[in-house]
């Protein structure tokens, strides 16, 4: 993807360079090559090859089938979550052929864009369709408890490049007051709010 390239012969890898580290959402160019034992391409021979990432990765296509005579095939992915991708590539058909991983891509978060607040027991989980995990713990009325706010991106990603802002929290019977109730002078720390919330 990018800054990287083949290189027939080079030993395990038969690349050279290094992916670009890439906005999550913005689509990142990639090519599959059908090649030999040392990395060269061979063409005419249409393997089904299919994708799968150790992160959250929307794929164009998957799986894909290399159907050109050179046997090159360009596709494409988007990342969903800042973290260090690895993509591996396995043949569907055929267990003889060895399967590759990637080299490492990088996913940055995206622009400020809104707000994720994350009770006791509730984690963040980027690239999710709510962007958190587990389940929120029951209080005890009259006992402070902790939430945290994140300045996040569009797929729930902590922008940590967010210090500032004021937010206001409340519940929607009113029963939980937050300390402090309008951020006070309060701003966010590398995309973080926590807040002290009592319920009665």
């Amino acid at each position: 993807t990018y800054t990287q390239g083949i290189a027939p012969g080079t030993g395990v890898n038969g690349k050279f360079g290094t992916p670009t580290p890439t906005t999550v959402g913005d689509a990142v160019a990639a090519t599959v090559i059908a090649c030999d034992d040392y990395f060269n391409p061979v063409g005419g021979v249409y393997p089904t090859v299919e994708l799968a990432s150790d992160h959250i990765v929307n794929f164009s296509q998957n799986p894909i089938t290399i159907n050109t005579f050179d046997g090159v095939f360009l596709t494409s992915l988007v990342l969903r979550d800042a973290a260090d991708h690895t993509v591996t590539l396995r043949d569907v058909n055929n267990d003889g052929i060895i399967a590759r991983s990637t080299s490492t891509v990088t996913g940055l978060a995206g622009s400020f864009s809104k707000l994720l607040l994350l009770a006791p027991g509730q984690t963040n989980a980027p690239g999710t369709s709510t962007g958190r995990s587990g389940t929120a713990i029951v209080q005890t009325a009259g006992i402070p408890f902790d939430v945290t706010v994140y300045a996040v991106d569009q797929f729930w990603n902590r922008v940590t490049t967010v210090n500032s802002e004021s937010i206001v929290i409340g519940s929607s019977d009113g029963s939980i007051e937050m300390n402090p109730p309008f951020n006070q002078g309060y701003a966010f720390n590398n995309g973080e709010i926590i807040f002290t919330a009592v319920s009665y």
